[in-house]
């Protein structure tokens, strides 16, 4: 009869690991604010509107050329930033400090 305390050989241990179920990974959006390119060919809007999310991006001057690329010759880009004296603007932890 086998000890079931005996110990396994590395190669059997590496094919032990191998054949355990792995854990699901996260799901990931295809886009977010911080993800370049967006999803989108150049010039598909004639408006674009952000509200409260320019705060909350890592590189304000790449959104902005993404913003750029994505709006028609003409088109409108209409951005919102909440006022430094909101109650919100301080104790938001995902505003970005620039």
């Amino acid at each position: 009869m086998k000890d079931p305390r005996r110990r396994l050989r590395p190669s059997q241990a590496a094919r032990c690991h191998r054949n355990r179920p792995q854990p699901r990974q996260p799901r990931r959006r295809p886009g977010g604010p911080g993800r370049f390119p967006y999803p989108f060919a150049d010039s598909s809007f004639d408006r674009l509107t952000a509200i409260h999310v320019i705060e909350h991006v890592n590189d304000v001057m790449r959104t902005m050329e993404e913003f750029h690329r994505l709006v028609r010759a003409g088109g409108t880009v209409r951005i919102e930033t909440p006022h430094y004296t909101d109650f919100s603007s301080f104790c938001d932890p995902t505003i970005k400090a620039t």
